[in-house]
């Protein structure tokens, strides 16, 4: 079973996110579950007709048209019981059927600082039951870690590090499955000063995270392309995807 969690970067000169190339392209790697985000509603009533379940969440909040697309043919799509909108965006969704019964957390931080966010749905201990359990936690989190970030080089690094760090204790219920290791730095985002930065993340409940096969993060240099100050993955986003493959029991 395949996962894929993938920031599509709405295009605010064109008023476009997920484009029918970019929708083309994601489905190259045929998932089980997509999750998109920076997508309007307009663009997932395009797909929908193509998935079972499907669910597309945006706020409302500050007029923005941008949501979270989350589809699938042969998993089941719910809110949990419990979901605080105040989190924005940390969406917990059950995911159940063929054997697979869990929660995941699409994540999309809003509003800077992104990452606290993620610190308050921690600290509020609301989500403590559903991650200690069955839980995988994928997205986009806007750390904005910079490349080589382990090498206390400058002021930004040494700050970059403590967010990490600080990443790393909050979610300690869980297994960061993006890293090898603590240290093993993965780009998966391209900003406007060409720079190459880690911002996107899966995390699983520890009790779970042997059902992993593997993680893939297509994040190869010659995927890059250049347009003008930026790099855009395979010349269409500013994020590579995630793809988290998984074992099945039964």
């Amino acid at each position: 079973m395949k996962i894929i969690s993938w920031n599509c970067n709405y295009d605010y000169n064109t008023f476009e996110g997920l484009t029918s190339e970019k929708y083309k392209k994601i489905i190259e790697y045929k998932p089980d579950i997509l999750i998109i985000h920076e997508c309007t509603k307009n663009e997932f009533d395009k797909i929908k007709r193509d998935w079972e379940f499907r669910n597309w969440y945006c706020d409302d909040m500050e007029d923005s048209v941008l949501g979270i697309a989350i589809v699938s043919n042969d998993y089941k799509i719910q809110f949990t019981n419990h979901f605080n909108r105040n989190f924005r965006y940390i969406v917990p969704y059950n995911i159940s059927g063929h054997n697979f019964d869990h929660t995941i957390f699409t994540v999309w931080t809003k509003k800077e600082p992104y990452y606290e966010h993620i610190f308050s749905a921690i600290d509020s201990h609301e989500y403590d039951n559903l991650l200690e359990k069955n839980s995988i936690m994928i997205g986009d989190f806007n750390t904005g870690l910079i490349q080589g970030f382990n090498e206390e080089k400058n002021e930004t690094q040494i700050e970059h590090n403590k967010l990490y760090k600080k990443l790393l204790d909050k979610l300690s219920m869980l297994k960061n499955c993006t890293l090898g290791t603590n240290d093993e730095y993965k780009i998966t985002y391209s900003h406007n000063n060409t720079n190459f930065y880690l911002n996107d993340f899966c995390f699983v409940s520890k009790n779970i995270s042997s059902h992993i096969i593997k993680i893939t993060i297509p994040n190869e240099l010659n995927n890059w392309i250049k347009k003008g100050e930026k790099y855009y993955w395979n010349g269409l986003s500013d994020h590579c995807p995630i793809i988290l493959e998984w074992f099945l029991e039964g």
